[in-house]
């Protein structure tokens, strides 16, 4: 069953009906064949009826009038309903964004110390470990060497420092005198720290 509520301007016999509210009922449910119901305002009914009275128009032309008002009103609904169900189908349908592929953070966490101090390391992280010893190595007048990695990538590495905050010495590094396996420690942190993580996805 659809129902349609229009306001429109009716004409019959010379005589304008502006403005009048009119509900269209219509169903094609089977067995019964299509049926259609019209309501109007009730002052345009009595003027409708005035009009009657008079003899200025007959009740088949009334009939005649309300019944193409009403075709109209049909197709009109019809019509917008078309269009609601085109907008709807997926050519159609407002574009959404396209979804940000994620990335994952595969650079290595490492652990650097001197060969004679093997307490005091730095921890950091980088896409080429030797690459970055190399680069350490230019700035250092103490042999370095690479203690320890691990997949993370930076979250990884800030849990870290976040975690031995208190031992840091500044740019990374941190102060492990007091500990008898410093890797040792660390790996241990960094497993409790991955344990629920599988993947990590950042956003460069």
């Amino acid at each position: 069953m659809n129902v349609a509520v229009f306001t429109a301007d009716l004409h019959i016999a010379g005589h304008d009906l502006p403005n009048v509210s009119l509900t269209v009922t219509s169903s094609s449910r089977p067995p019964r064949p299509p049926s259609r119901r019209v309501e109007i305002d009730t002052s345009a009914v009595i003027e409708l009826l005035a009009l009657v009275d008079r003899g200025v128009t007959s009740v088949g032309a009334v009939r005649d009038m309300l019944s193409r008002a009403a075709e109209e009103v049909e197709e009109a609904y019809e019509e917008d309903r078309r269009e609601d169900r085109l907008l709807q189908q997926p050519s159609f349908a407002q574009a959404k964004a396209p979804a940000r592929e994620p990335q994952y953070d595969t650079r290595s966490v490492y652990v650097i110390s001197s060969k004679s101090e093997t307490k005091i390391v730095k921890i950091g992280v980088s896409k080429d470990v030797p690459g970055r010893l190399k680069t350490l190595q230019s700035g250092s007048g103490s042999l370095l060497v690479v203690r320890w990695t691990s997949t993370g990538g930076g979250l990884l590495e800030s849990r870290l420092h976040d975690r031995f905050a208190g031992r840091a010495l500044g740019g990374e590094w941190f102060d492990f005198t007091d500990v008898q396996d410093p890797v040792e420690t660390i790996a241990k942190t960094a497993r409790r720290l991955l344990k629920n993580a599988r993947v990590v996805e950042f956003h460069a």
